[in-house]
C-alpha cells in the first residue's frame, strides 16, 4: 500500500505511468476487496485517476478515526467548526456525547452504535 503523499502526487499529476496504474489497481483491490475492472468502466480514460482520489479519500477518513459526518451537518467544538471535510475523532466523540441522537448525523461511526454514552453536564464545556 502506497502512502498518502504518493497518492497526493498521483492525483495532481497530468498523467499516470503504467507502473502507477498497476499500483493503483492493486491498492484498490486491497482497500475495497473488489476487482478493479468490476468497479470501473474499462473505457474510462480517467478511471485510475478517479480510483486514486477515492483511495486517498478513504485514507483520509481512516485518519479521522473512522468517523464520517453526513454532508450538511456542522457543529462547533473548541472554537472550530467541524464538517464532513475536517471531522476528527475527538470532535466526533464529543459531539455524540452531548446528545446520543447525534449518532444519526454520521454515515460511519468508529464504534458500534450502542457503545456511546452521554457525558455529565459538568464536562459538556470541554
Amino acid at each position: 500500500m502506497q502512502t498518502q503523499d504518493w497518492y497526493r502526487e498521483r492525483v495532481s499529476a497530468p498523467s499516470l505511468s503504467d507502473a502507477d496504474k498497476a499500483v493503483i489497481r492493486a491498492d484498490w483491490e486491497e482497500i475495497t476487496g473488489k476487482d478493479f475492472t468490476a468497479s470501473f468502466n474499462a473505457r474510462c480514460p480517467n478511471c485510475h485517476h478517479d480510483a486514486a482520489i477515492l483511495i486517498l479519500r478513504t485514507m483520509n477518513k481512516q485518519e479521522n478515526g473512522g468517523y464520517i459526518l453526513k454532508r450538511g451537518i456542522a457543529f462547533r467544538y473548541k472554537g472550530k467548526v467541524y464538517t464532513a471535510d475536517n471531522i476528527t475523532a475527538p470532535a466526533a466523540e464529543w459531539y455524540i456525547a452531548q446528545d446520543l441522537k447525534h449518532r444519526d448525523d454520521f454515515e460511519a461511526l468508529a464504534k458500534d452504535y450502542d457503545e456511546y454514552e452521554t457525558v455529565s453536564p459538568k464536562h459538556k464545556e470541554e
